[in-house]
């Protein structure tokens, strides 16, 4: 008892933990021994560190190039599947794709008849105020009288372009047909033969106009004859802007056709040559080959990613210069280009079915699936939008070419019985083997054929489906009308 006590003097006047710390501090077996030192580990080596950092840039640096060989390994697959369809991908391909004829190039001829073209007009004359297409003068209307004017006016505009319409007639005689272009360079190919195409055709429509007016109906056939082999010249030119041009031209045609049914006076044997100038074979691949070129134009740019002249142009600044660049090395310019030329290939198979009801049909379908192209594609964004309606421009025109053939049946059976047939039907199968569809109807029905106090009009609904009666005015309607 004694020796607990020495140990712990008074402890029992002391809190408990009190008397704790006093027995600690007067008797030194007591205290808490000291914790252990923690280890003290050595500081990394500089060496270990710069290895680290080298793995993990080598790392990096493999994933990105194994994700960038397989972005490029699936266009590549792209680009083979469509040079095994007979399409090009390259400029070199493309150019060598729009070949030179074997014989004669009409092409040779009808520049040399665009260098003599002479269209000016001064607007302060006479003639400008009558002529249509380089002045202001208006075309009458089918079935209306032309003024003495108009005619006097027209005919000495002609004269000038004698030698033009001479050449015209001699590059007609030829079927082959290519124009200078070098179409290996792109968008940025240069293409003025279609602006002269262009004037050349509104000559040839005055050329027309004038002798359907004069009573030469022979003469405006043979015009009309020029003025087709003239938008023919286009087929073979793999762009679309080119197969465009050729439609406007045809248009021309169109309405030189209206004219002479309108005012000519024909015979039976008349009708059928001027009826089959429109013939026209469903499977053409006309706008095929203008669609497949424009996808090789925009691979063409897209495989210039880093030439900033192609895309932006000569004066491009640094931040043009960036974007340009970071397109192509992120991996953003191969998934566009993917995109672009897998979307195009559906375009196409749209554009390739037999018939225009089917490409219609399989038009729309693309063009509902135009939001569900990704964001960072904008280059595809950008253009397939414009190529939507490409279709429905071949279908119009096509449809308008048929709605000819059917007026030239009517205006047989005309001369073979003194009126115009009740219905369509009646033109069966003496005059017409089959009536045409109209394309834009579902489900399918021949085109709209309206009698009139003057004349009549056949027509189609159009693209809204809706029939507006043969509306010329507002073009809803795709119309052929014959005022007689």
């Amino acid at each position: 008892m004694t020796q607990r006590a020495s140990l712990r003097p008074n402890s029992w006047l002391l809190p408990p933990s009190s008397s704790r710390k006093v027995a600690r501090r007067e008797n030194p077996q007591l205290r808490r021994r000291p914790l252990p030192e923690p280890p003290v580990h050595p500081p990394p080596r500089p060496h270990r560190r710069r290895w680290i950092l080298a793995a993990t840039a080598i790392l990096l640096v493999g994933v990105y190039c194994v994700y960038r060989a397989v972005l490029r390994a699936r266009v590549e697959a792209e680009y083979a599947k469509i040079r095994s369809e007979g399409f090009p991908v390259t400029g070199e391909e493309l150019d060598a794709w729009y070949a030179m004829p074997e014989g004669e190039n009409a092409a040779n001829v009808y520049l040399q008849a665009f260098s003599k073209l002479d269209t000016k007009l001064e607007e302060d004359s006479p003639d400008y105020k009558l002529i249509p297409h380089f002045g202001y003068g208006e075309f009458p209307l089918a079935g209306d009288p032309i003024s003495t004017e108009m005619i006097q006016a027209i005919d000495k505009f002609l004269k000038k372009n004698s030698e033009v319409m001479e050449l015209l007639q001699n590059a007609a005689k030829f079927h082959g047909c290519r124009y200078p272009a070098n179409l290996k360079v792109g968008l940025t190919v240069e293409l003025p033969h279609l602006v002269m195409i262009r004037k050349t055709g509104q000559l040839m429509d005055l050329a027309v106009l004038s002798n359907v007016f004069k009573g030469n109906d022979d003469e405006a056939i043979h015009r009309l004859t020029d003025l087709v082999a003239l938008a023919r010249s286009l087929e073979q030119e793999p762009i679309l802007l080119s197969q465009l041009v050729r439609i406007a031209v045809t248009e021309f045609v169109v309405d030189g056709a209206e004219r002479i049914f309108s005012n000519g006076r024909l015979d039976d044997s008349r009708i059928q040559k001027l009826t089959e100038v429109f013939t026209q074979d469903e499977t053409s691949e006309m706008f095929v080959r203008s669609l497949a070129g424009e996808r090789c134009q925009v691979t063409i740019l897209t495989q210039k990613a880093l030439d900033i002249g192609a895309i932006f142009g000569p004066n491009a600044n640094l931040g043009e210069w960036t974007l340009a660049a970071g397109y192509r090395l992120t991996g953003l310019m191969d998934l566009d280009q993917f995109e672009y030329a897998s979307r195009m290939s559906e375009l196409i198979r749209a554009a390739r079915q037999s018939t225009h009801r089917e490409r219609l049909k399989a038009a729309k379908g693309f063009g509902s699936r135009l939001p569900d192209v990704p964001s960072y594609c904008f280059l595809t964004r950008l253009i397939l939008p414009a190529l939507d309606g490409a279709i429905l421009s071949d279908t119009r025109h096509a449809c308008r070419l048929h709605l000819v053939q059917v007026a030239g049946a009517i205006e047989r059976y005309r001369l073979a019985k003194g009126t115009v047939p009740a219905d369509l039907s009646d033109l069966l199968p003496e005059f017409m083997p089959v009536v045409p569809e109209d394309p834009f109807t579902d489900p399918p029905a021949p085109p709209r054929y309206v009698r009139r106090t003057k004349g009549y009009v056949v027509y189609s609904v159009g693209e809204n489906g809706v029939d507006d009666g043969g509306d010329k005015e507002d073009q809803k309607d795709v119309t052929f009308e014959v005022a007689r």
